[in-house]
């Protein structure tokens, strides 16, 4: 898991594909429509509204096939981390959608607040609870971009 500022991302530049998605970012505000977009066969991003939850109503998730960019548009919410290794399957790995749920520990959960000028990436082996409120439910936009390993 790697959690930085947005000024820093050129410190990444030779990881995977984060120059695109630095490049199609300049682009994107939170005026954006939601959905999915195609950056190419391996990148697409996700936006999305939502209210942010309570931290005992978010789901411990990760994924094998994408490697997950996370960047808020507008607002602020705490996203938790655990490393996979550390946690018990809740719900089986759904290959279409390229997700699967774990058991909430009573520890090994870390949760830091991702506001619009930082960026979180997530690799298979690091679960995470995304969509948590820093004080309170509020609304967020969020683009998530996707990376094919």
């Amino acid at each position: 898991m790697i959690i930085d500022s947005l000024e820093n991302y050129i410190k990444y530049s030779s990881v995977f594909k984060i120059n695109e998605v630095f490049e199609f970012l300049k682009n994107l505000s939170p005026t954006f429509e939601n959905g999915k977009i195609e950056i190419d066969n391996d990148l697409f991003v996700d936006i999305s509204n939502y209210h942010t939850i309570p931290a005992d109503s978010g789901k411990l998730e990760s994924h094998k096939k994408y490697i997950d960019i996370q960047i808020l548009l507008h607002g602020y919410e705490k996203i938790g981390w655990s490393p996979v290794s550390h946690l018990s399957l809740n719900t089986e790995y759904d290959e279409n959608r390229d997700i699967m749920f774990y058991n909430t520990p009573d520890n090994f959960i870390n949760f830091m607040t991702l506001t619009p000028d930082l960026f979180m990436i997530f690799y298979p082996d690091d679960a995470h609870m995304p969509q948590i409120a820093v004080n309170s439910p509020a609304m967020v936009k969020k683009a998530v971009f996707k990376i094919k390993i």
